[in-house]
This record gives C-alpha cells, sequence and structure tokens, in this order.
C-alpha cells in the first residue's frame, strides 16, 4: 500500500485512447506509485484496445495487479479493486466508471483522454452553426433561436444519423470545483454526494415512468 486502482476506459466519439494517451496514463501512474511506496491495481474495460493496454502496461515497473478485459484465467476484479483501492485514477471518457470511483469516497483523479477525431470534426461544425444561429433575427429584433443549419443538424441527431460527442470537459470541471475530483478538499463527501444524487436520479425516472414518458 497504498493501493492506487487505474480504472482503463477506451476510445468513443468523444475521446481516444491512443496508444501514445495509454502510454502516459502508464507512466503517471507509475511515477505515482513510486513516490509514495505504494501499487497499482489495473483494471479493462470492453473499449480498452489490447495495443492501448500493452502500452500502458509497458511504462508499469511497481508491484501491480492488473486485469485486460476478456482475460479468461480469471473473474473481473473490478469491484475488487474498488473496494481495496487507496486512491483511484480513472481515465475522463467513462461516466460510468468515473461514478464508481466517486461512491468508493476515496481520493480520485482524472486522466484526460485526447480528443477523437468525429469530436473534432464535429466541433468543427458545430462552430458555424452556434455563429450563424446567433446571427439571425426574427422579424421581431430577437436573436433566432435556430437556423436552417442548426434544424438540419437536429433533425440528423433526432435520426439517429448522427451522435453529437458529450462535453466531458465540462463534467470534468464542475466536478473539479465542487472538489471532487484532482485533490479537491471535499473528498470527505464524495460517497454521501453521490448517494443524494443517486437517489434524485432515480426519483426522476420513477416520475417519467408514473407519467408515461420515455426515459
Amino acid at each position: 500500500g497504498p493501493r492506487i486502482a487505474v480504472l482503463v476506459g477506451g476510445s468513443s466519439t468523444s475521446c481516444a485512447l491512443t496508444v501514445r494517451a495509454a502510454g502516459a496514463l502508464g507512466a503517471m501512474a507509475n511515477d505515482l506509485a513510486v513516490r509514495q511506496g505504494g501499487s497499482l491495481l489495473v483494471s479493462g474495460s470492453p473499449r480498452t484496445s489490447a495495443r492501448a493496454f500493452r502500452a500502458l502496461m509497458r511504462r508499469v515497473t511497481v508491484l501491480h495487479d492488473a486485469w485486460a478485459y476478456g482475460q479468461a484465467d480469471r473473474p473481473n476484479p473490478y469491484l475488487e479493486f474498488l473496494a481495496s483501492a487507496d486512491q483511484i485514477i480513472v481515465t475522463g471518457d467513462s461516466v460510468s466508471m468515473l461514478a464508481d470511483a466517486l461512491a468508493t469516497g476515496r481520493p480520485v483523479q482524472i486522466f484526460p483522454l485526447p480528443r477523437s477525431v468525429l469530436a473534432r470534426i464535429l466541433g468543427a461544425v458545430q462552430m458555424p452553426v452556434a455563429w450563424l444561429t446567433g446571427r439571425r433575427r426574427t422579424y421581431r429584433g430577437t436573436p433566432s433561436q435556430q437556423g436552417p443549419l442548426a434544424r438540419a443538424y437536429d433533425r440528423l441527431v433526432d435520426l439517429g444519423l448522427l451522435t453529437p460527442p458529450r462535453d466531458l470537459d465540462h463534467l470534468h470541471d464542475v466536478l473539479t470545483v465542487r472538489g471532487l475530483v484532482n485533490g479537491g478538499c471535499a473528498r470527505r463527501d464524495q460517497a454521501r454526494l453521490a448517494e443524494a444524487e443517486l437517489r434524485l436520479v432515480v426519483d426522476r425516472i420513477g416520475r417519467l415512468v408514473r407519467e408515461g414518458r420515455e426515459v
């Protein structure tokens, strides 16, 4: 000890777990363990590519226990790693793993992943759409909420032909400001806050179901 859990996600529409990023994550986690005289508990996920996982583990020199997703010689130790970790590093692409880490009440550090190619393309498309929408005026002289490009974009999303990337940077910023990650001062309250927010989400879903609306 201290035991540092490293929860590894993977590439998505928003982020890219490149070999370079995986190597940087491995180096950062290893350096942290060296400084603290600790060990690593490394867990892959369904989206963790074999190349990325190998690149991460090549940078690990400290005592460690690692499990690649799909490894058949042992059950998935993800929950065991969470339960026994003294602190946790989680890649920024996975909201579910981040929620699991925060629910433990242990110190959590986010390792942000670079934006995916799709996210960069959509970002470049969204900028002129937002600019044109903001420039348009109604007959009353007030800003138009949507122009043709914005409506076309929303229509593609409604049809399932386009999936806009999540604003994970905003999520990370909010959690950091609230002191829940990256060395914040509210770490002791993480489990309590996570439980309270979970109750709010469950209540909201219950109301939607009772109203007969889609969740």
